[in-house]
């Protein structure tokens, strides 16, 4: 008892499907005091059958032990050879010997996995109702146990097609927010370019335009003045000419970099084409205003 207990623990306690086929055939030989035992486990759908453990592996006896196995099904009762419809055992059997064969099956959920098979030779007594008992209760055990194992595998599986789809969400998911995050920035810089000089960056007209309607609407709801100064260079096509249009856009950029400088945060400083800018003042209070502002623009 303390045997079969301390086997059904064993099988109970792994989910793991090639140590129970070991522990399967093994056990068996060890509960039942067997001279030798073997697992056939069906290969998926197919009729055809794994063989584990059997010391003799002659293929007139392994042919022997799937034909019957064959013939079982999941409710079937142990099978003993002899017995009263087999009184003789398989020639295949006795010329190893053998002169009892156990056979239980181990039963899937829906199907027959295969059989826990045990056997005895010559000069050993034949199995009493107590061992037949302890046979059919480890080999349920084992049936009950690789099908866990097989809902484990199962499972873990199904967990790893699960990671392996999170992290492919994962990965697109950061790619959408890289894809929108540029489109953004992208739009961003549309909308930008479509109210700037690219050259330097001051506003163009579009954006003149609508900081003009803005300042003369709060200028009128503030009783304020608003100032409209318009600047260009001189002799800017000559130095286009003798020193090149790179050093001209450099000029462009350096004249944009100190108007902007000169004014208040409210005022607005535009570029209107070529060498042409208009600087917008905003929320004066009186005309002198302009006059220093101009002074300090011009330096």
């Amino acid at each position: 008892e303390v045997a079969l207990y301390e086997a059904s623990r064993k099988l109970f306690a792994s989910l793991d499907r090639s140590l129970l086929v070991e522990l399967g055939h093994r056990l068996a030989r060890e509960v039942l005091r067997a001279d030798d035992s073997a697992l056939l486990l069906r290969q998926d759908e197919a009729d055809r059958f794994d063989i584990f453990g059997l010391t003799d592996r002659r293929n007139d006896v392994i042919a022997c032990l799937t034909g019957i196995t064959r013939k079982m099904t999941p409710s079937d009762p142990p099978q003993q050879i002899p017995s009263d419809s087999s009184p003789q055992v398989p020639a295949a059997l006795a010329e190893q010997q053998y002169n009892s064969a156990l056979f239980y099956p181990v039963a899937g959920r829906e199907q027959l996995l295969g059989s826990l098979v045990v056997l005895r030779k010559e000069g050993t007594q034949h199995y009493v109702s107590s061992e037949l008992q302890k046979g059919a209760i480890l080999a349920n055990q084992l049936a009950l146990s690789l099908n866990n194992a097989t809902l484990f595998e199962a499972l873990g599986k199904k967990m790893t097609e699960l990671r392996s789809l999170n992290g492919i969400l994962a990965k697109r998911t950061v790619e959408l927010e890289e894809i929108t995050i540029k489109q953004q920035l992208t739009e961003e810089r549309l909308r930008h370019l479509a109210t700037h000089d690219p050259l330097t960056d001051l506003p163009n007209r579009i954006l003149l335009h609508d900081r003009l309607t803005q300042s003369i609407a709060r200028a009128r709801r503030l009783n304020g003045c608003v100032a409209f100064l318009l600047l260009d260079l001189d002799c800017f096509k000559i130095i286009n000419d003798t020193l090149g249009h790179e050093t001209g856009d450099l000029l462009l950029k350096e004249v944009a970099a100190r108007l902007k400088s000169s004014v208040r945060q409210c005022d607005t400083v535009a570029r209107i084409g070529g060498d042409e800018f208009i600087v917008l003042l905003s929320e004066l209070s009186k005309e002198t205003d302009v006059t220093a502002a101009a002074r300090r623009i011009l330096g």
